[in-house]
């Protein structure tokens, strides 16, 4: 089944790469264990607050928090395996899964998602924290890097193709966090 799972992984980075052509080059993790997805609410208005949710190639979603974390490393958008890792492991609860099969073929949708860039930021709320959906891929560089989809609180942004919409509505729901938020996100309609 590992090996099966593997081909699969081996199959969306090729699709990945072919769809978004020269400028973006996804390789897909040998390890389905790894995250691919993440949501991450962090605040400081009130209360530090730095938790969230993320979701691994086997179909694993996982609720986290780092409220108590000082490392300032895990805050890149850009970390190696090993800080990946040790990222979600302090507080980390499995709270659902989805087919692993849907997972896969969702993140075959991040190099699309990718090839346009994020729409100006607009300022939407005081003290309301910063919510961001994500996926991470695996470069070159060996390091995994961040692909923000859509970014919603006191600072909104988001990709504005189909692919992206689709990424992060799903990513939204199997996580729970899918309450509608417009007046902090401007582009919730979009």
């Amino acid at each position: 089944m590992t090996r099966v799972r593997s081909m699969l992984f081996a199959a969306v980075a090729l699709a990945m790469v072919v769809a978004c052509g020269k400028n973006l080059t996804f390789t897909a993790p040998d390890d389905p264990l790894v995250p691919l997805f993440e949501v991450e609410t962090q605040s400081t208005a009130f209360f530090p607050y730095w938790a969230g949710f993320y979701v691994d190639g086997e179909g694993h979603v996982y609720r986290w928090n780092r409220t108590d974390a000082s490392d300032p490393a895990f805050h890149s958008d850009v970390l190696t395996p090993e800080q990946l890792a040790a990222k979600y492991l302090p507080g980390k609860t499995l709270v659902g899964t989805v087919a692993s099969s849907e997972v896969l073929q969702r993140y075959g949708l991040v190099g699309p998602a990718a090839s346009d860039g994020l729409a100006s930021r607009k300022h939407s709320c005081a003290d309301a924290g910063i919510q961001t959906f994500s996926a991470w891929v695996l470069q070159g560089d060996g390091n995994y890097h961040r692909i923000l989809l859509h970014q919603r609180g006191d600072e909104a942004t988001a990709r504005r193709n189909a692919a992206a919409r689709t990424l992060w509505t799903w990513l939204a729901e199997v996580t729970g966090e899918n309450e509608p938020t417009e007046f902090c996100d401007p582009y919730y309609k979009d």
